[in-house]
């Protein structure tokens, strides 16, 4: 996974559970500034889902981990 796309879920999954991909991927080529392309951060977040470490419906992804939180 790229830095860029790492920072983009970082700070989009420190205040929301679900997100629209394009949001995601949106932040990820703010950071990356001219240094990433929107192919390959695509390309990244398939295998991410393949993994299971994003889930994904629609348009919208979720962090696999967001749902092993405890809710207390």
């Amino acid at each position: 996974m790229s830095f860029s796309l790492a920072y983009s879920q970082e700070h989009i999954f420190e205040r929301l559970s679900v997100a629209r991909e394009h949001e995601v991927l949106t932040e990820a080529l703010r950071h990356g500034r001219g240094k990433v392309e929107l192919s390959d951060l695509q390309g990244s977040l398939s295998i991410e889902r393949a993994g299971r470490a994003l889930i994904s419906s629609r348009d919208e992804i979720r962090q696999h981990a967001s749902l092993h939180v405890s809710v207390t």
